[in-house]
């Protein structure tokens, strides 16, 4: 509290440009554009250095506890985090519909958002290309639509 009996001056809990940031029951995850993870909880700060190259575009929290992150990037790809081990999705690598995706301006397509359902879907936004699915948090794809 402050002299005036109000909240008191807010506090820098880390420092950073912020990328992209997701939130799921109490955990918020902040990635930096350094490609730096944060994750803030109420009694926690955990720093998480990803090693990712292209730039960090989406962020989704799959499970609190253990973390289960998807990471989107620009190229575009995914990133899972689970239990403490980073890796490329493959299955998502190996799409065949990649080969159609393409912004009109001329820079890689990015993977801009995701959504996950009450059922266990989750849906990536490929900009410019389509919306995939997987049915497994994340590690196989589909489209979400085949034509």
């Amino acid at each position: 509290m402050d002299e005036r009996g109000g909240p008191g001056a807010p506090q820098v809990r880390f420092e950073g440009d912020v990328g992209r940031v997701a939130e799921e029951k109490g955990a918020c995850v902040i990635a930096l554009t350094s490609g730096e993870i944060v994750l803030l909880s109420d009694d926690r700060e955990q720093r998480i250095e990803t090693e990712i190259d292209e730039s960090i575009e989406s962020v989704i929290i799959l499970e609190d506890d253990p973390l289960h992150l998807l990471i989107g990037t620009e190229g575009p790809h995914i990133y899972r985090y689970r239990a403490g081990l980073m890796e490329r999705n493959a299955a998502f690598d190996l799409l065949e519909c990649r080969d159609e995706w393409y912004t009109p301006y001329g820079s890689p397509p990015e993977l801009r958002s995701f959504a996950a359902t009450r059922d266990g879907w989750v849906y990536a936004d490929v900009h410019v290309g389509s919306i995939m699915r997987s049915s497994d948090l994340g590690v196989s794809w589909e489209p979400a639509t085949p034509d």
